[in-house]
């Protein structure tokens, strides 16, 4: 006679049915990947313009603190902090 299951018996389960993906879970994976792949290209640009529909300011401060980050962190960017600083 085994005894019951306990609590973390029964997390452990669970999550080793998460790694063994039944026929059904495997063919919409499948589905899905094969509707991914077969999807004609999309350009960054569209990808931007998608961002920024969704919530524009949030990815506009994004985009922003991204250049503000590359300007100063950059050798290019000090470069061209070193020809616009005035020589003193």
């Amino acid at each position: 006679m085994t005894p019951p299951a306990t609590p973390e018996d029964q997390r452990l389960a669970a999550a080793f049915e998460t790694l063994e993906p039944t026929s059904a879970q495997i063919e919409n994976m499948a589905a899905v990947v094969m509707n991914a792949w077969t999807e004609p290209p999309r350009s960054l640009i569209n990808e931007w313009f998608d961002l920024l529909r969704v919530q524009p300011m949030l990815h506009i401060s994004y985009s922003i603190a991204a250049v503000a980050l590359l300007m100063f962190f950059s050798p290019l960017g000090a470069l061209l902090t070193l020809i616009v600083r005035p020589n003193t």
